[in-house]
């Protein structure tokens, strides 16, 4: 929907499109370096334009080209596994959680698929292509470069984020996503039908890859492309003034332009991300989730114009 501009409504307006590709860092990544991770931002963007073309259904197989070619995302950099949560959700609110197991085979198939000519050296293969130990290079951590090297490398930190991770998303999950009154799980496993709307889709799904950005073992340059386009949607999701959006979209483009990464320049991205996520987090008052029949006492999030 359109906006005025102003603070506290949800309305996205249209010039804020006209930002996207005056990102010098963007343009650099997507023209000039051809870094996979574009290539993979774009395909993971058509498996969610796909999935919104199928939502809302009951049938699983309609959401089967959306998981493939999510999965192709996957084959090119596995950074589209931070959606995957979100994912899931979505489909299990959509059809019975029996039949949402099918798309897993189809998700693997393809994987399997494009494995085929390495199937020789399946060791190799596995080892490198799904490098889940991969010890990061310090000196290109932009998130990081506040920390010295010897933190930087330490397993105690990874493990500490990525139970700040799961911690997030829970809360997400059962206090924004779903029915507040009933929770995650009950949701998911015990719902009626429940028509989804392409805004809580969007939503759960670019909030859930932001918050995999939020607590990243480490973000490179080129991981810009991961969530740059998913920002204006997130601030307008929030009810900061117009201003502050703007001033947050800035600071960040600033800091992706800062070579080599620099401790302040750190903080500041630190300070702007977790000011997008407690933006969203403060704007949902009550769930995302549309109210199904018999939760006509919770009141679902609507979208309002500026």
């Amino acid at each position: 929907g359109g906006s005025k501009g102003g603070g506290g409504g949800r309305g996205i307006p249209a010039w804020i499109v006209v930002l996207l590709p005056l990102s010098r860092r963007l343009m650099s990544l997507f023209v000039l370096r051809l870094f996979n991770d574009a290539v993979e931002s774009f395909i993971v963007h058509l498996a969610i334009l796909m999935l919104l073309y199928a939502t809302p259904t009951r049938s699983v197989v309609r959401l089967i080209p959306a998981s493939l070619v999510f999965s192709a995302a996957i084959s090119v950099k596995m950074n589209g596994l931070l959606y995957l949560p979100g994912l899931a959700l979505v489909v299990a609110l959509q059809v019975p959680v029996w039949r949402a197991a099918l798309l897993v085979p189809v998700f693997l198939g393809l994987q399997v698929a494009v494995a085929v000519p390495f199937l020789g050296f399946w060791r190799e293969y596995l080892g490198r292509a799904f490098e889940f130990g991969r010890v990061f290079t310090w000196k290109w951590s932009v998130n990081w470069a506040m920390l010295s090297e010897e933190v930087f490398v330490r397993k105690e930190l990874a493990w500490a984020l990525l139970a700040a991770h799961a911690v997030v998303l829970v809360f997400f999950g059962n206090l924004r996503w779903a029915n507040m009154k009933r929770g995650f799980l009950d949701v998911v496993l015990f719902k009626n039908s429940v028509p989804l709307t392409a805004d809580f889709v969007v939503t759960v799904l670019f909030t859930c890859n932001f918050i995999g950005i939020c607590f990243a073992r480490t973000i490179h340059y080129q991981f810009y492309s991961w969530y740059c386009q998913t920002l204006p949607f997130l601030l307008w999701r929030t009810n900061y003034p117009t201003w502050l959006r703007l001033v947050i979209l800035a600071v960040i483009e600033v800091v992706y332009n800062v070579y080599p990464p620099h401790p302040v320049a750190a903080v500041l991205l630190h300070i702007c991300h977790f000011a997008i996520l407690t933006g969203v987090w403060m704007s949902q008052r009550g769930s995302l989730l549309p109210a199904s029949s018999h939760d006509r006492d919770v009141e679902p999030i609507t979208s309002k114009s500026d």
